[in-house]
């Protein structure tokens, strides 16, 4: 008897430090994206292109697809290393490395905003023949299912949000 519950517990406090990792693991990057320098010149580098405050200032998305002078070639790197990160967090939910719930609380919105950004970049590069990326057509897909099913959350809870409260009377029948 008390090896099965020794098993239960060695079980238990297994589980217990998987999810304390995958959280730990989900924090920290997360600090480093808010923190580092080179995290916060990939992510103005996004915007200032992609995500303008005035979209009359948007790049146009040629001048980031060919490049062709050393600045657009430095402005091309960054975003592709920003939409990396993403890709990469992504990758890191399915594979259970990082905690989807705990970075949702903190950044769904902020992935939901910079995929609708980068969609035309990315199909465009998708669409690209040829292209130096391995798989062209699956570039960034993770990072669009991501987006996409966190658009369909906030889309669902905002729709909630906006319907009129229940009659209590009929809800009590």
């Amino acid at each position: 008897m008390s090896v099965i519950a020794a098993g239960i517990y060695a079980t238990v406090t297994i589980r217990n430090n998987r999810e304390i990792a995958r959280l730990k693991a989900t924090l920290d990057l997360i600090e480093k994206a808010e923190s580092s320098e080179f995290y916060r010149d990939l992510a103005v580098a996004f915007r200032n292109a992609l995500a303008p405050d005035d979209p009359a200032k948007k790049t146009p998305l040629d001048a980031i697809l060919k490049p062709k002078n050393p600045y657009e070639v430095d402005q091309r790197t960054k975003i592709v290393f920003f939409l990396n990160h993403y890709e990469l967090i992504a990758t890191g939910f399915e594979r259970g490395v990082l905690d989807k719930s705990f970075y949702a609380s903190f950044m769904r919105g902020a992935v939901v905003r910079d995929w609708r950004a980068a969609e035309p970049f990315v199909i465009a590069l998708r669409s690209k023949d040829p292209s130096p990326h391995p798989s062209p057509k699956k570039i960034y897909e993770k990072f669009e299912a991501l987006a996409g099913g966190w658009a369909r959350e906030i889309e669902a809870e905002a729709r909630v949000a906006r319907a009129p409260p229940r009659n209590p009377t009929g809800i009590a029948r």
